[in-house]
């Protein structure tokens, strides 16, 4: 009888050890948002995971993944690209603790009339700050005052795909470009095309 209440006080004891050292739940993965700014308001905006009217500076739910996007910027240099945003995943728990959720990535893509440059940041706040630190705004207002044109900045503009004329643009030599930005643990790319707006 001692035999017996032994060996299974044994067996209970190994199950619950090994009960803990096993992986418990996943935690909940964080989710991944997209902000656009820009100095001046671009002629054409086309992103088809945001929403049909996009306000700068308002951060949008993203789907992770590598997606396309373009616009025409104040300029009228257009450009079409691909873009990659990732998650930050849930960590598996030990035994009975669940693991924890991943935090939240915010992204900030600025469309530049040199073309788009993508941030990352794990807080909100600091996303749109960060860009603010390296200013691209000063040498967009530069450029613009250099042209002598003195273009408008709408909060929000309307997404749309645009066709573009070959009578007003080299299509058969695009500009190739690449952005790239890293950071611990990440690294953003943004790849594709800038088509110049053709001489009068």
């Amino acid at each position: 009888m001692k035999r017996t209440r032994l060996l299974a006080a044994t067996i209970l004891l190994a199950a619950s050890l090994l009960g803990l050292s096993a992986c418990g739940t996943r935690g909940v993965d964080g989710k991944a948002y997209l902000a656009l700014d820009w100095t001046y308001t671009p002629v054409s905006v086309y992103f088809p995971m945001l929403p049909l009217v996009i306000t700068a500076g308002t951060y949008y739910e993203h789907p992770a993944g590598t997606y396309y996007g373009e616009y025409t910027a104040w300029n009228w240099d257009f450009y079409s690209f691909w873009y990659t945003l990732e998650i930050n995943e849930g960590s598996y728990g030990a035994g009975l603790w669940p693991g924890e959720d991943g935090a939240d990535r915010f992204y900030a893509m600025f469309l530049s009339s040199w073309g788009p440059e993508l941030y990352y940041f794990d807080d909100s706040d600091l996303a749109l700050k960060g860009i603010e630190a390296g200013d691209p705004s000063i040498a967009e207002r530069e450029l613009a005052l250099a042209g002598g044109s003195q273009p408008e900045r709408d909060p929000s503009v309307r997404s749309g795909k645009r066709e573009l004329d070959p009578g007003s643009y080299d299509l058969d030599h695009p500009e190739e470009f690449r952005w790239v930005s890293r950071g611990p643990g990440w690294s953003l790319t943004v790849e594709g095309h800038r088509y110049r707006l053709l001489e009068p």
